[in-house]
């Protein structure tokens, strides 16, 4: 149990650190802004609590707010992502797998249904941030279409990681 605590607190770390200072200095545009920092919610055993899932995902998006000087959005829109993962979760899953506790990653579930799983959690995060972002409708078209740039960037990058951080033991 401690050991899982410990693992999920570097991962956690690890993806705050490399979203605040790798991924946002490489921003060149303003159309394409990948974050990885969501992986950490969708890599959540899927037997967490509904409420401790909440409270991390507002934790790890006030940990980016405070990190980049926002103004809580990334707060709201990852508080949103973790809200919806539940009904996502239970729509997809057997009960099976609830029964097993899996992590719903590429390992345990194929990449096929992560990509999915991944795209759609990450399509309503960023729109959310992007919609808090503008606060306004005026600029829809660019906001989806910004939202859906960026989810694509977002999901090969995650995917990335995916495949780099399973451990070489798992990967055979």
């Amino acid at each position: 149990m401690y050991r899982d605590i410990l693992f999920q607190t570097l991962r956690f770390l690890f993806l705050v650190a490399l979203q605040v200072f790798v991924v946002n200095q490489m921003l060149q545009y303003n159309l394409v802004n990948p974050f990885i920092y969501p992986l950490f919610i969708l890599l959540l055993p899927v037997n967490t609590s509904f409420l401790l899932v909440l409270f991390l995902s507002f934790t790890l998006g006030l940990a980016v707010d405070l990190l980049q000087f926002t103004s809580g959005i990334h707060a709201a829109a990852t508080v949103f992502m973790g809200f919806l993962r539940i009904f996502f979760l239970r729509t997809l899953l057997s009960k099976e797998n609830y029964e097993k506790n899996i992590t719903p990653d590429i390992r345990n579930k194929g990449l096929a249904w992560f990509s999915v799983y991944a795209f759609v959690l990450l399509f309503f995060h960023h729109l959310m941030l992007y919609f808090l972002e503008v606060f306004t409708f005026a600029e829809f078209e660019f906001t989806m279409m910004k939202t859906l740039l960026s989810v694509i960037a977002s999901l090969v990058i995650i995917i990335l990681l995916e495949y780099l951080l399973i451990p070489v033991s798992k990967k055979e």
